[in-house]
C-alpha cells in the first residue's frame, strides 16, 4: 500500500502562489507579521486558560481538577497580561527562541563532540552547534533585531519554498511519476 502520493499540478501550483504571497507579505509588512504572532501568542495563553478552567466540568475523571481550574486561572491572566503588553510578549517569544537555541546548541555541541570517533560527519553537528549557539546568544543581547530577522526568514522561506513549487509543478510535473 503506497502511503505517500504526489498532488496534483494545479494543487502544487496552489501551495506556491499562497506561500509567494504569504512571503512577500511577511516581507512588505514585518511589523504588522511580528505583532499578529504577539497577539496569537497571547490569545494561546488565554485560550488554553479558559479550556483549562472549564474542563473538569467535562472531564469527570480528572482527580486533580482544583490544580487544572487554578493552573487555567493563572494561565489566562498571563494571556491578558500579555495581550496588553505586546513588546514584553515580543521579549518572551525571543527569550524562548534563544533559550531554545542555547539548549539545542549545547545539546549538537555535546553530542559532536562525543560521539566523534563512533559516528562520522558529527563535525557536522560541531557545526550546527556552534551556529545555535552563536544565534541564541545573538537573540539575548538584540532582542528587537532578532525577532524581526526571525520573521524576515520566515517571509523568504515562504517565497522560496514558493518559487521550488511553482517550477516543480510547471516544469518538472510531467516528467514525474503519476503526473498528470
Amino acid at each position: 500500500m503506497e502511503v505517500a502520493y504526489m498532488p496534483s499540478r494545479a494543487a502544487l501550483l496552489v501551495r506556491a502562489l499562497v506561500n509567494i504571497i504569504l512571503g512577500a507579505l511577511v516581507i512588505a509588512w514585518p511589523g504588522i507579521t511580528l505583532l499578529v504572532v504577539i497577539f496569537l501568542f497571547a490569545l494561546n495563553f488565554l485560550i488554553s486558560g479558559l479550556f483549562m478552567v472549564f474542563e473538569p466540568a467535562f472531564d469527570k475523571q480528572n482527580k486533580h481538577a482544583g490544580l487544572t481550574v487554578i493552573m487555567g486561572v493563572v494561565l489566562a491572566i498571563v494571556g491578558i497580561f500579555l495581550l496588553g503588553r505586546p513588546q514584553l510578549t515580543g521579549d518572551i517569544i525571543v527569550l524562548l527562541v534563544a533559550v531554545w537555541a542555547l539548549f539545542f546548541g549545547m545539546v549538537d555541541l555535546y553530542v559532536g563532540i562525543t560521539q566523534r570517533k563512533e559516528l562520522p560527519g558529527t563535525w557536522l553537528l560541531i557545526i550546527v552547534g556552534f551556529l545555535a549557539l552563536i544565534f541564541g546568544i545573538y537573540l539575548l543581547f538584540n532582542p528587537l533585531s532578532g525577532i524581526l530577522a526571525l520573521i524576515w526568514v520566515i517571509g523568504l522561506y515562504a517565497m522560496v519554498s514558493g518559487a521550488v513549487l511553482g517550477i516543480l509543478a510547471l516544469f518538472a510535473y510531467p516528467k514525474l511519476k503519476g503526473g498528470k
